[in-house]
């Protein structure tokens, strides 16, 4: 939870920096907070349904 506050206080506190980068200081906040509340990857769920379905032949 410490790891989102700090992403997200360098995300609103940074102005000078590029939107880039604070979209990335966002972007890791909420894979932080994703991680805390069990959120489910689309790249995890996109490995699970390929490796138990043959799909396209």
């Amino acid at each position: 939870l410490n790891e989102t506050i700090g992403f997200l206080r360098a995300a609103v506190k940074e102005e000078d920096r590029g939107q880039e980068l604070r979209a990335e200081e966002l972007r890791l906040a909420a894979d932080r907070l994703g991680r805390i509340v069990g959120a489910v990857d689309v790249e995890d769920m996109l490995d699970v349904i390929f490796s138990q379905f043959c799909i396209g032949k």
